[in-house]
C-alpha cells in the first residue's frame, strides 16, 4: 500500500505535467491555474479522508497550528465515520463527489449562518470545471495507485 508521501508526489507530478500541457495549448493561463488549484486541493482533500486516524500532514498541522489542526480533524471525523476506508470514498468520480457534497453541506451552513450573499453564476462555470478536473485526476491517480 502506498504511503501518503507517494500519493502526494504522484499528485504533484501529475498536476505539474497536466498544467504544463494545458498551458502549452491555446486554453490559456486561467484554465491552467484553475486546474492546478484543483490538483492542489487534491493534495489536501484525498480519498483517504475516510480514515479515522490522522496522517502525517494532520499531525504536523496539529503540532504547528493546533487550533487549525484540531478544526480540520473535527471537520473530517464524521466523514471518516460515514464511509468505510477504500469504500465509496475511493470510487472513481463518486468518491470525489461525496467529499464535495460533504464540504458543500458545511459551506452552505456557513453561508446561511453568516448571511453571505453568494450567487453562483456563469463566471463560476469555467473555474469549477477546470478545478474539478484537477481534483478528479488527483483522485483517480490515488485510487489507481492504491490498486497496484
Amino acid at each position: 500500500m502506498p504511503t501518503g508521501k507517494t500519493h502526494r508526489a504522484i499528485t504533484i507530478i501529475a498536476t505539474v505535467a497536466v498544467s504544463c500541457a494545458i498551458l502549452a495549448t491555446t486554453l490559456g493561463v486561467d484554465a491552467t491555474l484553475y486546474y492546478a488549484a484543483g490538483g492542489a486541493v487534491g493534495l489536501v482533500i484525498t480519498p483517504d479522508a475516510d480514515i479515522d486516524t490522522k496522517d502525517s500532514v494532520e499531525h504536523k498541522l496539529l503540532r504547528e497550528i493546533p487550533l487549525i489542526g484540531a478544526a480540520w480533524y473535527a471537520l473530517w471525523w464524521p466523514y471518516a465515520r460515514m464511509f468505510r476506508h477504500r469504500g465509496v470514498s475511493h470510487w472513481l468520480v463518486i468518491g470525489t463527489l461525496t467529499r464535495l457534497l460533504y464540504l458543500g453541506f458545511f459551506a452552505t451552513f456557513a453561508v446561511l449562518a453568516l448571511r453571505l450573499d453568494v450567487v453562483p453564476g456563469e463566471t463560476w462555470i469555467c473555474p469549477a470545471v477546470w478545478g474539478l478536473g484537477g481534483l478528479l485526476v488527483s483522485d483517480v491517480l490515488h485510487t489507481v495507485v492504491d490498486t497496484i
